[in-house]
């Protein structure tokens, strides 16, 4: 098999998606440059023949590429088109069993409503059984609504470029909104300002950077599932990171302290106000970060842009290697540089003082937490590191 034909095949085995041809070619350009796109293609109808990947087909969609195992079926969303992969036991099995053993091959699509279309469709159910009971409403929403940068071609991309204070008073203003639960979050807090405004008592709590318990480091057991957990292990797997990241911080908000918040607003509401953003203010600076993880016993180091970028190129040549970059591959612009920084900032100072009102706190991100967070994280068999002992 050639290296290509590996790569591509690889990509497939790995997404946690089911990509296009395109998406697929975007991918594999990321990671051999020298790639061109009818190799991509060639390289599929060559493994659809050897019974290695298979082909989605669905009306009014583009064909998608998915692994062959484990065997699997999939769930097709009746809204947005979402594929998601499900294993429904005995069925094969059932059909050869009919079938007397003739069966060559099958495919089961099952149509049914995803969990982000729900967001939409929930919501208008809780906001019609509010209305009918004259119930309050705190609606869980996310600080990811803000998007991470303006739109192509919307107003604002256009004619501003300077930096914009996304705070409570914000809604839409032109932000990328192409995630599909992002965007399912966007139109839910968008039915619920249309419900403030015909008289339902109700707040958006959007939630920041959730993480770990403060109390003893446990968070949720989909952890494959959080981008922010995914990064960590692939930087703690690189032992280092590029010095223009140096000046950055992480936000940690620990989910027991954001459901103490939640209670205390709930238990206060005020028609003054709709929108409240629920996120540690409290942020933990890299540098700090860094030397945490070195008193922890885990070797990481700053290191030149240039050595990172080398490490970076040789790692997505072999791949093996590169599949410990799954948690920032998509971090990566053109030049193989992480990216980060986004055009608008968010504001949370409203939040803050109306907390600081009753009299809440947000936790200060110390060794001590990080290192119950690490703990939990190499417990389960997530991260594969060994912390000093005091």
């Amino acid at each position: 098999m050639t290296k290509q034909k590996r790569l591509i095949l690889d990509i497939i085995n790995n997404a946690c998606a089911h990509y296009t041809a395109e998406q697929i070619f975007a991918e594999a350009k990321m990671i051999m440059p020298s790639i061109v796109r009818a190799t991509v293609y060639n390289n599929l109808n060559a493994l659809l023949k050897e019974n290695r990947i298979r082909k989605i087909c669905l009306s009014g969609q583009v064909d998608c590429y998915d692994k062959i195992l484990p065997e699997h079926d999939h769930l097709v969303c009746a809204k947005c088109g979402r594929i998601s992969d499900i294993v429904v036991a005995g069925v094969k099995e059932d059909i050869e069993r009919q079938l007397k053993g003739n069966l060559i091959s099958y495919s089961l699509n099952i149509n049914y409503i995803c969990d982000n279309c729900k967001n939409i469709k929930g919501t208008k159910n809780v906001i019609k059984l509010c209305e009918e009971f004259k119930l309050k409403l705190m609606h869980i929403s996310t600080i990811s609504v803000s998007g991470n940068n303006f739109a192509e071609g919307s107003y604002i991309e256009n004619n501003i470029k300077e930096e914009i204070m996304y705070g409570e008073d914000r809604f839409y203003i032109g932000q990328n909104l192409e995630n599909l639960y992002v965007k399912s979050k966007f139109l839910a807090e968008k039915e619920v300002l249309d419900a403030i405004s015909n008289g339902v008592q109700a707040y958006i709590l959007r939630m920041g950077n959730l993480t770990s318990r403060f109390s003893e480091g446990k968070f949720q057991q989909n952890h494959l599932e959080n981008a922010f957990v995914n990064r960590v292990k692939t930087f703690l797997q690189l032992g280092c990171a590029p010095e223009y990241m140096i000046d950055g911080y992480a936000e940690f908000t620990p989910i027991d302290y954001c459901g103490e918040a939640i209670i205390k607003i709930a238990n206060h509401y005020d028609s003054r106000f709709s929108i409240f953003h629920l996120l540690n203010h409290k942020h933990l600076l890299l540098t700090k970060f860094y030397e945490i993880l070195q008193q922890l016993g885990i070797d990481f180091k700053i290191v030149s842009s240039e050595e990172f970028s080398k490490l970076i190129n040789e790692m997505l040549k072999n791949n093996e290697k590169a599949s410990i970059l799954q948690g920032i591959i998509r971090d990566f612009n053109e030049e193989k540089e992480l990216v980060y920084k986004s055009n608008i900032k968010i504001k949370s100072e409203f939040t803050k003082k109306f907390l600081e009102l009753l009299d809440f706190e947000w936790p200060e991100i110390d060794k001590r937490y990080i290192e119950r967070y690490l703990t939990y994280l190499i417990d389960i068999g997530y991260l594969n590191i060994k912390l000093k002992e005091d």
